[in-house]
């Protein structure tokens, strides 16, 4: 090498010596960590979380809570909208669990937690409560966090009127993936249908609600995992819905996919799952009991329930459906119900209804047991003839 070469590559060295020197550096390995004493300021805490991870040097942040009760000051609930790195996560963790460590956000507010466009944010260890009697201020949610992502919700206990935690996606092409693992719930209000306090309340939901005819790109994922609910409306939602202009149910949208695996739930009004819509489902050993109807399986393009427990229901084990137009196919996917045992229900043991007569969404059904369900086994309504 001459020593104009050296010279050269000296500079250059330099000058990206320089550059990097210039650009702010991720704090990849950091996680910077903010107490918040026993009755402190835990919004103040979620707003400097916020800074740090949209600020010049960013770095993950893990907020420990200590034990007490925190009560938001303001009807949203705990705000945490700003929230929203993709690159770097903020972990919002009760030091010693949910026993001692309360977010209470009763006739306070409608949420716990509120937030529109989260990104990468855990919530673990806490009970969210929102008790509220009359609903004529606020709706009770526990967790609410529209249009989020890599979002994860687990060991925390939900005390809650309205709702445990509800994802809402208001943008088609959004894919939100949303991890609801190992937590319980008491969600809903009340044990008549017809008395003026009485509350539907879902443990964990995933809704889109487009027009019909809309171009919907997003593949979400909703992984509902290890959790114990009991509610008064479905425990587990996924609803892919697509509306007339006046806002009815006409048909569904396939796009993305429930994971519910390994959960203990029962619901007194609709059933332990409602699924509207998506494909590629997968509804794994769970136990679905003591509740009105096991499981919704409706309109969607495929997926699979097997390993399931489903018993002791007011009314059908499984309702499969088709009702409407869907909004792509998916070759090769299929609906399958297998290895499951639904005994001691009310109803029928699997229900399958086609409202047009499409035949295109008829379940394989095999190796199940199906046994002294008050209806009879397993029964088809449908428009045309057809079997499955």
């Amino acid at each position: 090498m001459t020593m104009r070469t050296r010279i050269l590559a000296l500079a250059l060295f330099s000058l990206v010596t320089l550059v990097l020197l210039a650009v702010p550096i991720p704090a990849w390995a950091q996680v910077t960590v903010i107490s918040v004493s026993a009755g402190g300021d835990l919004q103040g805490a979620i707003n400097q979380a916020a800074s740090i991870v949209n600020g010049a040097t960013p770095s993950d942040v893990l907020i420990e809570v200590a034990p007490g009760t925190y009560v938001p000051s303001f009807f949203p609930g705990f705000e945490v909208s700003g929230i929203n790195n993709p690159l770097f996560t903020v972990t919002l963790q009760a030091a010693q669990g949910p026993s001692v460590t309360i977010i209470d956000a009763s006739n306070v507010a409608n949420n716990g937690i509120r937030g529109f466009g989260t990104r990468n944010f855990v919530v673990d260890g806490f009970t969210i409560r929102n008790r509220i009697p009359d609903q004529t201020t606020f709706l009770g949610r526990g967790i609410n966090l529209p249009n989020s992502t890599e979002i994860t919700i687990e060991n925390c206990h939900f005390d809650t009127t309205e709702a445990g935690v509800t994802f809402r996606i208001f943008d088609p092409s959004l894919s939100s993936n949303v991890r609801v693992v190992n937590n319980t719930g008491v969600v809903g209000q009340g044990t008549d249908i017809n008395a003026p306090n009485f509350v539907f309340g879902q443990g964990a939901s995933m809704l889109f609600a487009f027009p019909l005819g809309s171009s919907v790109t997003g593949e979400s994922r909703f992984d509902v995992v290890g959790n114990v609910f009991r509610c008064t409306a479905s425990c587990v939602r996924y609803l892919a819905q697509a509306l007339d202009p006046t806002g009815n149910l006409v048909g569904t949208f396939s796009n993305g996919s429930l994971v519910m695996a390994g959960n203990d739930v029962s619901a007194s009004f609709f059933a332990g799952f409602n699924i509207i819509g998506g494909h590629g489902h997968v509804i794994s050993g769970n136990r679905i009991h003591d509740g009105d109807v096991g499981g919704f399986f409706q309109n969607a393009r495929s997926g699979v329930i097997e390993n399931n427990v489903i018993f002791n229901n007011g009314e059908h084990g499984l309702f499969v459906s088709s009702f409407g137009p869907i909004s792509q196919d998916f070759p090769g996917e299929d609906r399958v119900i297998r290895h499951n045992t639904i005994v001691n229900n009310a109803g029928t043991g699997i229900v399958y209804v086609d409202d047009v007569g499409t035949q295109i969404l008829l379940p394989n059904v095999y190796n199940n047991v199906i046994a002294f369900n008050d209806a009879g086994g397993v029964s088809s309504v449908v428009q045309t003839a057809s079997t499955f």
